[in-house]
């Protein structure tokens, strides 16, 4: 075995340029399975951060391969007429413009019913989170902002303050 060893690497040394190309060729093969199973940890195997996160199902609703805007009221439907479900949350997806202090920046937004947030069992860092109450008809607008966008935007009006 030494001795196939011993030729092999005598082969290597006689042509460096096919040991450069395998050197390369194995180092793009390693890379990519890398990468792959990378994206495959993180997006399949990885468990969701919240309680629960097998009993999580989403449900999209299309019309004629367009979203359909009528989806909360399909929520409300469900709510009303499931028994076997112990929560029923709705949001959809969309972006919006900050505008204020510093420059305008485009925001993601998630508008969500009040029960996503016991739903996946999380908690605000600091305020409160959505109640049954907002999500009536006329009920004045709430938010609810992430701890990044909070930190950012008390970061920037402190900046844009002027001192002498």
């Amino acid at each position: 075995m030494f001795t196939d060893l011993r030729q092999a690497l005598r082969l290597l040394l006689k042509s460096p340029g096919f040991s450069a190309l395998i050197v390369i060729v194995l180092a793009l093969g390693i890379g990519a399975n890398t990468a792959i199973f990378s994206i495959v940890n993180g997006v399949l195997l990885k468990p969701l951060p919240f309680a629960d996160a097998s009993r999580l199902v989403a449900l999209d609703t299309t019309v004629r391969n367009e979203p359909d805007d009528s989806a909360y009221l399909d929520v409300l439907d469900w709510r009303a007429q499931s028994s076997t479900v112990d929560h029923i949350a709705g949001y959809t997806t969309a972006a919006v413009t900050l505008t204020g202090h510093g420059e305008a920046a485009s925001i993601p937004l998630a508008v969500v019913t009040p029960d996503v947030f016991p739903l996946l069992g999380v908690a605000p860092v600091a305020g409160r989170v959505l109640r049954p109450a907002d999500d009536t008809h006329g009920a004045e607008r709430t938010a609810v902002i992430s701890e990044t966008l909070w930190a950012r935007s008390a970061q920037e009006m402190n900046s844009s303050r002027c001192c002498t």
